[in-house]
Protein backbone atom coordinates (compact mmCIF):
# COMPACT_ATOMS: atom_id res chain seq x y z
CA UNK A 1 0.00 0.00 0.00
CA UNK A 2 1.40 3.43 -0.93
CA UNK A 3 0.53 6.83 0.36
CA UNK A 4 -1.43 9.12 -1.92
CA UNK A 5 0.86 11.46 -3.81
CA UNK A 6 4.05 9.87 -2.50
CA UNK A 7 6.56 7.19 -3.30
CA UNK A 8 6.88 5.71 0.19
CA UNK A 9 5.15 2.44 1.04
CA UNK A 10 2.97 2.06 4.13
CA UNK A 11 2.41 -1.40 5.56
CA UNK A 12 -0.75 -2.48 7.30
CA UNK A 13 0.21 -4.78 10.18
CA UNK A 14 -1.61 -8.08 10.53
CA UNK A 15 -2.16 -10.23 13.59
CA UNK A 16 -3.74 -13.57 14.34
CA UNK A 17 -6.72 -13.94 16.65
CA UNK A 18 -7.33 -17.15 18.59
CA UNK A 19 -10.92 -17.20 19.81
CA UNK A 20 -13.64 -19.51 21.09
CA UNK A 21 -17.33 -18.74 21.52
CA UNK A 22 -19.25 -21.42 23.39
CA UNK A 23 -22.22 -21.63 25.72
CA UNK A 24 -21.15 -22.37 29.29
CA UNK A 25 -23.71 -24.28 31.39
CA UNK A 26 -21.75 -23.35 34.51
CA UNK A 27 -22.43 -19.63 34.03
CA UNK A 28 -25.58 -20.02 31.90
CA UNK A 29 -23.99 -17.63 29.42
CA UNK A 30 -21.84 -17.58 26.31
CA UNK A 31 -18.12 -17.51 27.04
CA UNK A 32 -15.99 -15.63 24.52
CA UNK A 33 -12.22 -16.08 24.92
CA UNK A 34 -9.91 -13.93 22.78
CA UNK A 35 -6.16 -14.44 22.78
CA UNK A 36 -3.47 -12.63 20.79
CA UNK A 37 0.29 -12.90 20.56
CA UNK A 38 0.37 -9.11 20.98
CA UNK A 39 -0.96 -7.17 23.98
CA UNK A 40 -4.60 -6.15 23.60
CA UNK A 41 -5.34 -2.43 23.60
CA UNK A 42 -9.14 -2.46 23.58
CA UNK A 43 -12.15 -4.52 22.52
CA UNK A 44 -15.58 -3.21 21.51
CA UNK A 45 -18.67 -5.43 21.71
CA UNK A 46 -21.94 -4.54 20.00
CA UNK A 47 -25.17 -6.32 19.18
CA UNK A 48 -28.78 -5.54 18.37
CA UNK A 49 -30.06 -8.48 20.41
CA UNK A 50 -30.96 -7.86 24.08
CA UNK A 51 -27.91 -9.30 25.82
CA UNK A 52 -26.17 -8.72 29.12
CA UNK A 53 -22.45 -8.76 29.83
CA UNK A 54 -21.48 -10.74 32.93
CA UNK A 55 -18.49 -9.65 34.97
CA UNK A 56 -15.43 -11.89 34.89
CA UNK A 57 -13.32 -11.52 38.02
CA UNK A 58 -9.90 -12.26 36.56
CA UNK A 59 -10.20 -9.80 33.67
CA UNK A 60 -7.58 -7.03 33.88
CA UNK A 61 -9.61 -4.46 31.97
CA UNK A 62 -11.81 -1.42 32.44
CA UNK A 63 -15.35 -1.96 31.16
CA UNK A 64 -17.55 0.85 29.90
CA UNK A 65 -21.13 0.11 28.82
CA UNK A 66 -23.36 2.47 26.88
CA UNK A 67 -27.10 2.27 27.46
CA UNK A 68 -29.41 2.14 24.46
CA UNK A 69 -30.85 5.53 23.57
CA UNK A 70 -31.91 7.66 20.62
CA UNK A 71 -28.20 8.21 19.92
CA UNK A 72 -27.23 4.57 20.42
CA UNK A 73 -29.37 2.03 18.52
CA UNK A 74 -27.44 -0.97 19.87
CA UNK A 75 -29.00 -3.04 22.65
CA UNK A 76 -25.49 -4.05 23.69
CA UNK A 77 -22.56 -1.66 23.31
CA UNK A 78 -19.49 -1.90 25.54
CA UNK A 79 -15.74 -1.39 25.46
CA UNK A 80 -12.98 -3.24 27.29
CA UNK A 81 -9.75 -1.29 27.69
CA UNK A 82 -7.05 -3.70 28.78
CA UNK A 83 -4.18 -3.02 31.13
CA UNK A 84 -0.54 -3.39 30.10
CA UNK A 85 0.66 -6.73 28.70
CA UNK A 86 -2.80 -8.34 28.65
CA UNK A 87 -2.98 -10.70 25.67
CA UNK A 88 -5.93 -12.86 26.77
CA UNK A 89 -9.41 -11.79 27.80
CA UNK A 90 -12.67 -13.57 28.56
CA UNK A 91 -16.13 -12.08 28.03
CA UNK A 92 -19.43 -13.60 29.11
CA UNK A 93 -22.65 -12.75 27.30
CA UNK A 94 -25.99 -13.77 28.81
CA UNK A 95 -29.13 -13.95 26.66
CA UNK A 96 -32.65 -15.21 27.22
CA UNK A 97 -33.77 -18.41 25.55
CA UNK A 98 -35.29 -17.57 22.17
CA UNK A 99 -33.00 -14.60 21.56
CA UNK A 100 -30.74 -15.00 18.55
CA UNK A 101 -28.52 -12.99 16.25
CA UNK A 102 -24.91 -11.87 15.81
CA UNK A 103 -22.60 -10.40 18.44
CA UNK A 104 -19.93 -8.28 16.71
CA UNK A 105 -16.54 -7.75 18.34
CA UNK A 106 -13.81 -5.28 17.31
CA UNK A 107 -10.32 -6.34 18.45
CA UNK A 108 -7.48 -3.81 18.53
CA UNK A 109 -3.96 -4.75 19.73
CA UNK A 110 -1.27 -2.34 20.89
CA UNK A 111 0.42 -1.79 17.53
CA UNK A 112 0.97 1.15 15.21
CA UNK A 113 -0.67 2.09 13.00
CA UNK A 114 -3.89 1.10 14.76
CA UNK A 115 -5.49 -1.96 13.18
CA UNK A 116 -8.77 -3.62 14.10
CA UNK A 117 -10.08 -7.08 13.28
CA UNK A 118 -13.84 -7.61 13.26
CA UNK A 119 -15.30 -10.92 14.40
CA UNK A 120 -18.94 -11.95 14.41
CA UNK A 121 -20.34 -14.67 16.69
CA UNK A 122 -23.78 -16.20 16.26
CA UNK A 123 -26.13 -16.66 19.23
CA UNK A 124 -28.53 -19.60 18.77
CA UNK A 125 -32.22 -19.37 19.79
CA UNK A 126 -31.94 -22.52 21.94
CA UNK A 127 -28.41 -21.80 23.12
CA UNK A 128 -28.78 -23.49 26.52
CA UNK A 129 -29.53 -26.88 24.92
CA UNK A 130 -26.76 -29.45 24.74
CA UNK A 131 -26.83 -32.66 22.73
CA UNK A 132 -27.44 -35.92 24.61
CA UNK A 133 -27.94 -39.57 23.68
CA UNK A 134 -31.08 -40.32 25.70
CA UNK A 135 -34.67 -39.09 25.76
CA UNK A 136 -37.12 -39.65 28.62
CA UNK A 137 -40.40 -40.75 27.05
CA UNK A 138 -42.11 -40.87 30.44
CA UNK A 139 -42.30 -37.08 30.67
CA UNK A 140 -45.40 -35.24 29.40
CA UNK A 141 -44.60 -33.81 25.98
CA UNK A 142 -45.86 -31.22 23.54
CA UNK A 143 -45.51 -31.99 19.84
CA UNK A 144 -44.95 -29.82 16.80
CA UNK A 145 -44.72 -31.03 13.19
CA UNK A 146 -44.04 -29.44 9.81
CA UNK A 147 -44.81 -31.10 6.49
CA UNK A 148 -44.19 -29.59 3.08
CA UNK A 149 -42.11 -29.39 -0.06
CA UNK A 150 -38.70 -28.91 1.56
CA UNK A 151 -35.57 -31.01 1.25
CA UNK A 152 -33.55 -32.77 3.93
CA UNK A 153 -30.79 -30.20 3.47
CA UNK A 154 -33.25 -27.35 4.12
CA UNK A 155 -34.58 -29.06 7.25
CA UNK A 156 -30.99 -29.57 8.41
CA UNK A 157 -30.21 -25.89 7.85
CA UNK A 158 -33.17 -24.93 10.06
CA UNK A 159 -31.82 -27.19 12.80
CA UNK A 160 -28.42 -25.54 12.46
CA UNK A 161 -30.08 -22.13 12.80
CA UNK A 162 -31.94 -23.09 15.98
CA UNK A 163 -29.69 -25.49 17.89
CA UNK A 164 -25.98 -25.62 18.73
CA UNK A 165 -23.77 -28.55 17.81
CA UNK A 166 -25.38 -29.25 14.43
CA UNK A 167 -22.80 -30.13 11.72
CA UNK A 168 -22.69 -28.05 8.57
CA UNK A 169 -23.80 -30.95 6.35
CA UNK A 170 -26.52 -33.52 7.08
CA UNK A 171 -25.60 -37.20 7.48
CA UNK A 172 -26.13 -39.48 4.49
CA UNK A 173 -29.33 -41.04 5.88
CA UNK A 174 -33.00 -40.68 5.00
CA UNK A 175 -34.08 -39.71 8.53
CA UNK A 176 -32.23 -38.02 11.39
CA UNK A 177 -33.13 -37.98 15.10
CA UNK A 178 -31.29 -35.86 17.67
CA UNK A 179 -31.90 -35.35 21.40
CA UNK A 180 -31.14 -32.27 23.48
CA UNK A 181 -31.19 -31.39 27.16
CA UNK A 182 -31.53 -27.85 28.46
CA UNK A 183 -28.87 -26.76 30.95
CA UNK A 184 -30.85 -23.75 32.17
CA UNK A 185 -32.80 -23.45 35.42
CA UNK A 186 -35.59 -25.40 33.69
CA UNK A 187 -33.97 -28.78 32.83
CA UNK A 188 -36.26 -29.70 29.93
CA UNK A 189 -35.55 -31.91 26.92
CA UNK A 190 -36.12 -31.82 23.18
CA UNK A 191 -36.21 -34.47 20.47
CA UNK A 192 -36.36 -33.69 16.78
CA UNK A 193 -36.76 -36.08 13.85
CA UNK A 194 -36.49 -34.78 10.31
CA UNK A 195 -36.36 -36.09 6.77
CA UNK A 196 -37.31 -34.87 3.31
CA UNK A 197 -40.64 -33.03 3.57
CA UNK A 198 -41.15 -33.74 7.28
CA UNK A 199 -39.84 -32.46 10.59
CA UNK A 200 -41.23 -33.08 14.07
CA UNK A 201 -40.37 -31.93 17.59
CA UNK A 202 -41.19 -33.26 21.04
CA UNK A 203 -40.46 -31.30 24.20
CA UNK A 204 -41.74 -31.01 27.75
CA UNK A 205 -41.29 -27.22 27.44
CA UNK A 206 -44.02 -25.12 25.84
CA UNK A 207 -41.52 -22.27 25.46
CA UNK A 208 -39.19 -24.44 23.38
CA UNK A 209 -42.06 -25.43 21.08
CA UNK A 210 -43.12 -21.78 20.68
CA UNK A 211 -39.58 -20.65 19.81
CA UNK A 212 -39.13 -23.39 17.20
CA UNK A 213 -42.51 -22.74 15.64
CA UNK A 214 -41.87 -19.02 15.22
CA UNK A 215 -38.41 -19.43 13.68
CA UNK A 216 -39.27 -22.21 11.21
CA UNK A 217 -42.50 -20.46 10.19
CA UNK A 218 -40.51 -17.32 9.42
CA UNK A 219 -37.89 -19.28 7.48
CA UNK A 220 -40.48 -21.07 5.35
CA UNK A 221 -42.24 -17.77 4.70
CA UNK A 222 -39.03 -16.08 3.58
CA UNK A 223 -38.27 -18.97 1.21
CA UNK A 224 -41.86 -19.20 -0.07
CA UNK A 225 -42.18 -22.84 1.03
CA UNK A 226 -45.70 -24.13 1.65
CA UNK A 227 -45.91 -26.05 4.91
CA UNK A 228 -48.58 -27.63 7.05
CA UNK A 229 -48.16 -27.18 10.80
CA UNK A 230 -49.65 -29.53 13.36
CA UNK A 231 -49.34 -28.85 17.06
CA UNK A 232 -50.75 -31.45 19.42
CA UNK A 233 -54.13 -32.55 18.08
CA UNK A 234 -54.79 -29.44 16.00
CA UNK A 235 -53.82 -29.03 12.38
CA UNK A 236 -53.04 -25.60 10.96
CA UNK A 237 -52.67 -24.55 7.35
CA UNK A 238 -52.40 -20.88 6.51
CA UNK A 239 -51.19 -18.35 4.05
CA UNK A 240 -47.54 -17.65 4.87
CA UNK A 241 -47.77 -13.89 5.19
CA UNK A 242 -50.78 -14.07 7.48
CA UNK A 243 -49.15 -16.75 9.61
CA UNK A 244 -45.98 -14.70 9.98
CA UNK A 245 -48.05 -11.64 10.91
CA UNK A 246 -49.81 -13.64 13.61
CA UNK A 247 -46.58 -15.01 15.03
CA UNK A 248 -44.86 -11.64 15.15
CA UNK A 249 -47.83 -10.08 16.90
CA UNK A 250 -48.35 -12.93 19.38
CA UNK A 251 -51.73 -13.57 17.76
CA UNK A 252 -52.98 -16.99 16.72
CA UNK A 253 -56.71 -17.35 16.09
CA UNK A 254 -56.87 -21.15 15.92
CA UNK A 255 -56.11 -22.65 19.33
CA UNK A 256 -53.26 -25.10 19.65
CA UNK A 257 -54.02 -27.70 22.30
CA UNK A 258 -50.94 -28.50 24.33
CA UNK A 259 -50.25 -30.98 27.07
CA UNK A 260 -51.18 -29.15 30.29
CA UNK A 261 -49.33 -31.77 32.31
CA UNK A 262 -46.09 -30.48 30.79
CA UNK A 263 -46.71 -27.10 32.45
CA UNK A 264 -46.97 -28.70 35.89
CA UNK A 265 -43.92 -30.82 35.09
CA UNK A 266 -41.85 -27.72 34.24
CA UNK A 267 -43.00 -25.91 37.38
CA UNK A 268 -42.01 -28.90 39.50
CA UNK A 269 -38.61 -29.18 37.81
CA UNK A 270 -37.86 -25.50 38.57
CA UNK A 271 -39.10 -25.70 42.16
CA UNK A 272 -35.81 -26.84 43.81
CA UNK A 273 -33.85 -24.11 42.05
CA UNK A 274 -36.40 -21.42 42.90
CA UNK A 275 -36.51 -22.53 46.53
CA UNK A 276 -32.71 -22.38 46.74
CA UNK A 277 -32.57 -18.84 45.33
CA UNK A 278 -35.33 -17.58 47.62
CA UNK A 279 -33.60 -19.09 50.65
CA UNK A 280 -30.37 -17.33 49.67
CA UNK A 281 -32.22 -14.03 49.42
CA UNK A 282 -33.95 -14.53 52.78
CA UNK A 283 -30.66 -15.42 54.49
CA UNK A 284 -29.07 -12.32 52.98
CA UNK A 285 -31.83 -10.07 54.33
CA UNK A 286 -31.66 -11.76 57.72
CA UNK A 287 -27.87 -11.41 57.85
CA UNK A 288 -28.11 -7.70 57.03
CA UNK A 289 -30.73 -7.15 59.75
CA UNK A 290 -28.69 -9.04 62.35
CA UNK A 291 -25.55 -7.11 61.42
CA UNK A 292 -27.40 -3.84 61.95
CA UNK A 293 -28.73 -5.13 65.27
CA UNK A 294 -25.21 -6.04 66.37
CA UNK A 295 -23.93 -2.57 65.47
CA UNK A 296 -26.66 -0.84 67.52
CA UNK A 297 -26.86 -3.15 70.52
CA UNK A 298 -24.40 -3.96 73.28
CA UNK A 299 -26.02 -7.29 74.10
CA UNK A 300 -27.04 -9.88 71.50
CA UNK A 301 -26.96 -12.88 73.81
CA UNK A 302 -30.70 -13.31 73.33
CA UNK A 303 -30.23 -14.45 69.72
CA UNK A 304 -31.07 -18.03 68.91
CA UNK A 305 -28.37 -20.45 67.82
CA UNK A 306 -29.59 -20.31 64.22
CA UNK A 307 -29.47 -16.51 64.12
CA UNK A 308 -26.01 -16.48 65.68
CA UNK A 309 -24.73 -18.73 62.91
CA UNK A 310 -26.27 -16.45 60.30
CA UNK A 311 -24.55 -13.47 61.91
CA UNK A 312 -21.21 -15.27 62.07
CA UNK A 313 -21.47 -16.23 58.39
CA UNK A 314 -22.61 -12.76 57.30
CA UNK A 315 -19.82 -12.19 54.77
CA UNK A 316 -20.08 -15.66 53.24
CA UNK A 317 -23.87 -15.37 52.93
CA UNK A 318 -23.52 -12.08 51.04
CA UNK A 319 -20.89 -13.56 48.74
CA UNK A 320 -23.11 -16.56 47.95
CA UNK A 321 -26.11 -14.30 47.31
CA UNK A 322 -24.13 -12.06 44.96
CA UNK A 323 -22.85 -15.02 42.95
CA UNK A 324 -26.26 -16.68 42.63
CA UNK A 325 -29.24 -14.33 42.78
CA UNK A 326 -32.74 -14.43 41.31
CA UNK A 327 -31.96 -11.43 39.11
CA UNK A 328 -28.77 -12.90 37.63
CA UNK A 329 -30.24 -16.36 37.09
CA UNK A 330 -33.27 -14.95 35.22
CA UNK A 331 -35.42 -17.77 36.54
CA UNK A 332 -38.30 -15.31 36.79
CA UNK A 333 -37.99 -14.77 33.05
CA UNK A 334 -38.38 -18.52 32.47
CA UNK A 335 -41.64 -18.52 34.45
CA UNK A 336 -42.88 -15.50 32.49
CA UNK A 337 -41.93 -17.05 29.15
CA UNK A 338 -43.78 -20.23 30.10
CA UNK A 339 -46.91 -18.23 30.92
CA UNK A 340 -46.80 -16.08 27.77
CA UNK A 341 -45.88 -18.86 25.34
CA UNK A 342 -48.55 -21.22 26.64
CA UNK A 343 -51.13 -18.46 26.26
CA UNK A 344 -49.93 -17.50 22.78
CA UNK A 345 -50.10 -21.06 21.45
CA UNK A 346 -53.60 -21.40 22.92
CA UNK A 347 -54.80 -18.19 21.25
CA UNK A 348 -54.68 -16.15 24.46
CA UNK A 349 -52.93 -13.07 25.75
CA UNK A 350 -51.49 -13.33 29.26
CA UNK A 351 -49.45 -10.12 29.38
CA UNK A 352 -51.84 -8.71 31.95
CA UNK A 353 -50.90 -11.53 34.34
CA UNK A 354 -47.12 -10.99 34.27
CA UNK A 355 -46.98 -8.49 37.15
CA UNK A 356 -49.10 -10.76 39.33
CA UNK A 357 -46.77 -13.66 38.54
CA UNK A 358 -43.69 -11.62 39.48
CA UNK A 359 -45.28 -10.62 42.78
CA UNK A 360 -46.17 -14.23 43.51
CA UNK A 361 -42.64 -15.48 42.80
CA UNK A 362 -40.95 -12.88 44.99
CA UNK A 363 -43.41 -12.51 47.86
CA UNK A 364 -45.65 -15.55 48.13
CA UNK A 365 -43.93 -18.40 46.34
CA UNK A 366 -44.79 -22.03 46.87
CA UNK A 367 -45.14 -24.84 44.37
CA UNK A 368 -48.85 -25.13 45.12
CA UNK A 369 -49.41 -21.39 44.64
CA UNK A 370 -47.60 -21.18 41.31
CA UNK A 371 -49.39 -24.27 39.93
CA UNK A 372 -52.74 -22.77 40.96
CA UNK A 373 -51.76 -19.46 39.34
CA UNK A 374 -50.95 -21.09 35.99
CA UNK A 375 -54.17 -23.11 36.10
CA UNK A 376 -56.33 -20.06 36.81
CA UNK A 377 -54.56 -18.06 34.09
CA UNK A 378 -55.35 -20.80 31.58
CA UNK A 379 -59.00 -21.08 32.66
CA UNK A 380 -59.83 -17.37 32.49
CA UNK A 381 -61.79 -16.89 29.29
CA UNK A 382 -61.23 -13.12 29.17
CA UNK A 383 -57.63 -13.80 28.20
CA UNK A 384 -58.74 -15.08 24.81
CA UNK A 385 -58.60 -12.81 21.80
Amino acid sequence: MTRKGGNHAAYLPSFQVHDTFEFSPQYNAYSLIIELVLPIDFIIVQSRIPAKLVEVERNASVVCQQAQSEYNPWSLLASYRCQANVSRIELRVKVDEGTYGPVVVYICPKIHPKTVQIRSYEVKPLSSHTRVHTFDNARPHNTLSFAGSFSLAEAHSWMSLILPGIPSKPPSTDSITVNYQSTSDAPTQLQTTYSKGSISFRSDSVSTIAIIREIISEETTNRQIKVQISCGTWFLRRDHKFLLYELRHNFVKSPCHLNDESIVHCLKSMHPRMTHLLNLERRKLMAAALKELEANSNDISFLSEENRKILENHDQIFQDAEKDSIEDSNISGIYEALLLNRARLNGQNARGKVEALRDLLLNNYSLENVIAFFKSANDETFLRY
